[in-house]
């Protein structure tokens, strides 16, 4: 297996969604790491990342002083050009960040549902009437748990104990997130048995970030020849990240920006 090549495969597997998304009715859009992606996947939902990575969208951008991330979510969301935020029939926002919390619970047009701990039975109440009856069941609680069980530990040992880069590391845990579960355990699977994994963890530098997936190539670029792990909202013990979004209010880190296309 040439590493290289499956890595090029996995960063098309967003595009590949695009296409998969517009073709569903099951398609559920979460914002955030605290969204309940496992629940909603209990329920037989496509639960996937739905928030702007890329700075192209930012010529469109009517926004001002939001961060990238936000803005570019909210411009794909409001010029309908993104086919994963456009085929969600719900988009549920966590509540970890409060202007993407308000930006997006502007959009008129779109079913946005403000997550928050306690906030569960709502989520599914709105989700019964939504999607139609979708039930939680203790048989795929439990199916699903075991693969989340799996997946976890098969992500630890690709990001801990081999001699993958910080980037591939990163590709192959954040472009997988638009797999189905079952998909994904079984690609990283494959993965994993192609790779030599060491005994103990290896020794890397914790890059600690909010939100990797509009800057992983730039954070690459600064570590360049160095062994890395992109480590994301998990900041060190005095709450500061070594990266923010420029315009973010509320954390501490050197400002970057998403790459911007004019």
């Amino acid at each position: 297996m040439n590493i290289d090549d499956v890595i090029g495969r996995v960063e098309g597997l967003r595009r590949e969604a695009y296409v998969k998304a517009v073709m569903r009715d099951d398609v559920i859009g979460c914002i955030g790491s605290h969204a309940p992606f496992d629940a909603l996947n209990s329920l037989g939902l496509w639960a996937i990342p739905v928030h702007g990575m890329d700075g192209s969208i930012l010529k469109f951008s009517v926004e001002e002083g939001l961060c990238p991330l936000v803005d570019a979510t909210v411009t794909y969301a409001k010029t309908d050009k993104c086919p994963l935020i456009h085929s969600s029939k719900i988009i549920v926002v966590d509540d970890f960040c409060p202007v993407m919390t308000r930006e997006m619970s502007k959009l008129k047009d779109k079913n946005i549902f403000v997550y928050r701990k306690g906030s569960e039975n709502a989520l599914f109440n709105e989700i019964f009437r939504v999607y139609g009856n979708k039930r939680l069941s203790m048989e795929k609680c439990l199916t699903h748990s075991m693969l989340l069980n799996k997946l976890n530990t098969l992500i630890e040992g690709l990001k801990f104990r081999t001699e993958l880069t910080g980037m591939q590391v990163y590709i192959l845990e954040y472009y997988t997130k638009f797999l189905d579960p079952g998909e994904r355990v079984e690609l990283i699977s494959e993965i994993s048995r192609e790779i030599k994994f060491s005994d103990e963890p290896e020794k890397f530098i914790p890059v600690r970030v909010q939100d990797g997936a509009g800057i992983y190539r730039q954070i690459d670029e600064i570590y360049s020849g160095r062994k890395y792990r992109i480590l994301e909202n998990f900041c060190d013990i005095n709450g500061n990240y070594d990266f923010v979004y420029e315009n973010c209010p509320y954390c501490e880190g050197k400002r970057i920006n998403y790459m911007r296309e004019d």
